[in-house]
């Protein structure tokens, strides 16, 4: 006799047992949809939610990678050399309009002012000594007489002539003290200049230089923050997409308890169309409640793995979503780190004061050089003017050279008596000579001084030439405009980094925090395991499994109508260690339960 006769089935206690499964298993079933269809609407909000991230990540990652042009050494470098060009040329056009060379030239000039002054000076002792001898020459006449008449006149000559001549050299020394100041003035403009140059070579070297190489070291800073925070953005782009890709274990675990709702209801319909009332057949009794055990067990096996896969589903998409956010605030506080100074705001502005500086200083130079440049016209209009009296003094000289040499021949005629008057125009024609030689000497000077005078004006010329500051001063302009626009566009991608990051990042903490839904998905799926548990254990207390002979037919039967493998895992990890589902039968390894028997009835085990 088998055991399976020799037990007997406690018949009214087995008939109450399906009586409260008639009634617990609605309840159950119930509370299992409201589970997960009650949370639709917050998986929904997960959904959407994590799709936002993904695009506000995205635009994050676009955002970073169009600082990597922006920041390009390249860009850079190429408006700091431009700038630096524009600068020398600055720097070499104010040298040239104040340079050692002109200061020579003027000191030059000065000195032969002085020079001139004291050969100027020299033909008033030409003069006097003209006086003398035409009154020495008057005095001889009279002692003569008659025979002196005509040396009377020579001596009225004389004296007209050097009247003339003091008349011109004064009117040449008037000039000589126009020039000297005019000289004085400019070197009094021109050593402003200098010290203008000087203080603009400064501000070049100190503050537009060092600024715009600290700018440079700036926008290398900027650019290493950039290229780290590119790769960054990108991960955390990745890394949402993957959290959006997980949020799949909403499908899985839905289907899972959909599949326990559907074997719930297929033997609740079992247990209604069964006869276990009154009368009925014992077998018929044991065989339904020892299924209701397996089901009800499966089940359990199937929420409790429902419950635990689903709250590490959404513990570790919590963890990823932490770390997600950690990593925003990190890319953040690294484009924090590029401050409004760093990223070059108050360089480029002191850049630009500095230029303004140096700008309103060659707009100065501008002036003087154009100032100087009319004093040197001045200057080389004196010398002309100052040429033409030299031709009246030579011409004058001439005339008196003539009329002593006419005043020899005279005096030779008269013999012995006319030999004093005959010494006496030697004597003129002597200092007509010097005088002569003294307008020579005076040529020369004037000469110099016109050559000087030729090259400061050529030099001041270019100051007068405003063209040439125009243009340099336009393109520093324009250089410092495409500087600005390159900072201000740096500047805003950062800001619009740091916003977006701390948007993204506390959007996501704050949604994380408020991510709960799962624990009251898992405590009601475990309260419904806890029911299947507890008429699990009761069917395995009327009907014990060793007392059931048909039960591992019917669990192999129950393998087989699985359409997910996690649920045949799940079936073959609840029952493979009871040694009731093997290809013989009898237990052996994992999956080795035939896949072609029949189904007991037409419940659905899934």
């Amino acid at each position: 006799m088998s055991e399976n006769e020799t037990f007997t089935v406690d018949i009214p206690r087995a008939q109450a047992f399906l009586e409260r499964c008639e009634s617990e298993l609605p309840k159950l079933d119930a509370r299992l949809a409201r589970t997960i269809q009650e949370r639709e609407p917050e998986f929904l909000e997960l959904g959407s939610s994590l799709q936002q991230y993904s695009l506000q990540a995205s635009q994050l990652a676009e955002e970073t990678g169009s600082l990597i042009n922006l920041t390009s050494a390249e860009a850079m470098d190429s408006f700091r050399d431009e700038l630096h060009v524009e600068l020398d040329k600055m720097t070499a056009l104010w040298s040239k309009a104040a340079s050692d060379q002109n200061v020579q030239e003027l000191t030059t000039i000065h000195d032969t002012v002085d020079v001139l002054t004291k050969t100027i000076d020299e033909y008033r002792r030409v003069v006097r000594a003209l006086s003398m001898l035409g009154i020495s020459t008057r005095i001889e006449s009279a002692r003569l007489g008659t025979e002196g008449r005509g040396f009377t006149t020579l001596a009225d000559d004389v004296e007209k002539l050097a009247k003339r001549i003091v008349e011109y050299s004064g009117q040449i020394m008037e000039k000589v003290n126009d020039l000297s100041e005019m000289v004085e003035d400019t070197l009094s403009q021109t050593g402003e200049m200098r010290e203008h140059q000087a203080a603009s070579s400064q501000t070049i070297e100190t503050t537009i230089r060092t600024n715009l190489d600290s700018l440079v070291q700036m926008a290398d800073k900027s650019g290493v923050v950039s290229r780290n925070l590119e790769p960054l953005s990108r991960e955390i782009a990745s890394s949402i997409g993957e959290a959006v890709a997980s949020v799949q274990f909403h499908d899985i675990t839905r289907q899972q308890v959909e599949h326990v709702e559907e074997s719930l209801q297929e033997l609740r319909d079992l247990i209604s169309e069964k006869e276990w009332h009154g009368n009925a057949k014992t077998d018929e009794v044991r065989d339904l409640v020892g299924f209701v055990g397996d089901v009800t067990g499966l089940q359990h096996s199937q929420l409790i793995n429902a419950s635990s896969s689903f709250n590490t589903a959404v513990v570790s998409l919590q963890n990823n979503l932490s770390a997600i956010a950690e990593n925003v605030f990190s890319l953040e506080q690294n484009a924090s780190s590029i401050t409004a100074s760093e990223s070059g705001v108050s360089t480029l502005d002191a850049i630009e004061a500095g230029l303004k500086d140096v700008m309103k200083a060659m707009d100065d130079f501008a002036e003087q050089g154009e100032s100087i440049g009319q004093i040197m016209v001045r200057v080389a209009d004196t010398v002309t003017e100052m040429t033409h009296f030299l031709e009246d003094i030579e011409e004058v000289g001439s005339e008196i050279e003539l009329i002593s040499l006419n005043a020899s021949v005279k005096a030779a005629h008269t013999g012995e008596k006319g030999k004093a008057l005959g010494v006496l125009a030697s004597s003129i024609q002597q200092l007509s000579q010097q005088a002569g030689g003294l307008t020579a000497s005076v040529t020369d000077i004037l000469g110099r001084i016109g050559e000087a005078s030729t090259h400061l004006k050529s030099n001041a010329e270019a100051f007068m030439d405003t063209s040439q500051v125009t243009d340099i001063v336009t393109r520093i302009e324009q250089i410092l405009a495409g500087l600005r626009r390159i900072d201000d566009e740096v500047d805003s991608v950062f800001d619009n980094i740091r916003q977006q990051g701390r948007d993204l990042g506390t959007s996501i903490e704050s949604f994380n925090s408020s991510m709960t839904f799962h624990k009251e998905v898992c405590e009601n799926l475990e309260r419904g395991a806890v029911v299947l548990s507890s008429l699990r254990d009761e069917a395995t207390d009327i009907v014990p499994q060793d007392k059931d002979e048909s039960r591992p037919e019917r669990l192999e039967k129950m393998l087989a109508r699985y359409t997910m493998e996690a649920e045949r895992l799940i079936h073959q990890q609840a029952f493979n260690k009871e040694g009731s589902c093997s290809s013989d039968g009898s237990g052996g390894e994992e999956g080795a339960c035939s896949d072609d028997a029949e189904a007991w009835g037409d419940v659905e085990l899934f």
